[in-house]
């Protein structure tokens, strides 16, 4: 079975959220809280999800996702680690979709002002700041990533000149035997002026001071000797999950105080 993972972090909150794909357009959400590395499996959706365009809100309890299902296309504000809408807007095809957060209170939608209609069957609740995203790639400014040259950095918490570097596909250094997913992740130390290529992973980011990523159906985690990476140890594997129905509880049916 075909397994993927891609995760998307809270920004204030030490909670993340992991989109498990396959086999086929089969997505489910696990809710991963980073202190403890607790794993709470959440609902799935028969379709496609585009992780990239996906978005946690600073605190962790508000999802907006960008979703396709037999040709049809929406965007949606959740609970985590629920599907289960509080708030749609359809989407005419790929072109838009999906959002970020800029604060708990403030949603920008990656669509036309002028289809920034919202379901009839839905209700915002009070204080909803709601507009239109107008910035660069959604997911490189969720995410927090330096560009530098039109390098992606991300500094170590700690260790001063060390980096984590995230490949693009337009990178002609890249190997192009590689699929466009998963990127190509490196950790360059600017002080040794070394990099070390890390592997095909779908995701990493430092937490504290190690590094978190994913690797096929695993969750892995490393620390650091020195500045050296150590061997990751895998967090849980998600390999076995079988799609299964799932109500959602009273808590996903309401939206959360946005402060």
């Amino acid at each position: 079975m075909s397994t993927t993972l891609h995760v998307v972090r809270a920004r204030t909150a030490s909670v993340a959220l992991i989109f498990r794909r396959g086999p086929g357009k089969q997505v489910r959400q696990v809710l991963w809280q980073l202190n403890g590395d607790r794993f709470e499996r959440g609902q799935w959706l028969r379709g496609r999800v585009y992780p990239e365009r996906c978005d946690l809100s600073p605190n962790g309890k508000l999802l907006v996702y960008f979703a396709m299902r037999r040709g049809h296309t929406w965007s949606a504000v959740a609970r985590p680690p629920f599907f289960t809408p509080l708030a749609v807007w359809e989407e005419s095809g790929t072109w838009g979709g999906g959002g970020v957060w800029v604060a708990n209170h403030a949603l920008r939608l990656r669509t036309n002002p002028a289809c920034l209609t919202l379901d009839p069957k839905y209700t915002l609740p009070p204080g909803l700041d709601l507009g239109c995203w107008r910035g660069g790639s959604l997911d490189v400014v969720r995410d927090g990533w330096h560009i530098d040259k039109a390098r992606l950095l991300k500094p170590h918490p700690k260790l001063a000149q060390l980096f984590l570097e995230r490949v693009d596909w337009d990178d002609p250094g890249r190997s192009p035997t590689l699929p466009k997913r998963p990127y190509r992740y490196q950790l360059h130390d600017a002080k040794k002026r070394t990099t070390v290529d890390l592997g095909p992973f779908s995701w990493a980011d430092w937490h504290r001071e190690e590094l978190v990523y994913t690797y096929g159906s695993q969750v892995l985690r490393a620390g650091m000797s020195g500045r050296q990476l150590e061997a990751g140890r895998v967090l849980v594997d998600l390999a076995d999950d079988r799609f299964a129905g799932m109500p959602p509880p009273p808590r996903a049916l309401r939206w959360p105080r946005l402060s």
